[in-house]
């Protein structure tokens, strides 16, 4: 009787594929899907200023959407000076 070894230790086999990715190891129910709501705001500030705005949010106990309206109507008043 002989033993394929290569089999035993070959774990390609075992990968589960997306079925919208084929590249992807994740099963496609795992994976967050793209946005299809047309309000969202699309835009990177950096690594550095998102940690430091997600911790400034928490620490005041606000949501960063709530946050950032907040602060573009601080923005805004002090701009034009009205709403």
């Amino acid at each position: 009787m002989s033993l394929n070894l290569g089999r035993l230790f070959d774990t390609h086999h075992l990968r589960h594929r997306s079925t919208t990715n084929p590249r992807s190891p994740m099963p496609s129910a795992k994976r967050p899907t793209a946005v299809k709501n047309k309000d969202h705001l699309n835009f990177k500030p950096g690594a550095e200023f998102k940690r430091e705005y997600q911790m400034f949010a928490a620490a005041h106990g606000m949501l960063m959407v709530e946050m950032l309206k907040e602060s573009f109507d601080l923005l805004k008043q002090a701009k034009i000076g009205g709403k």
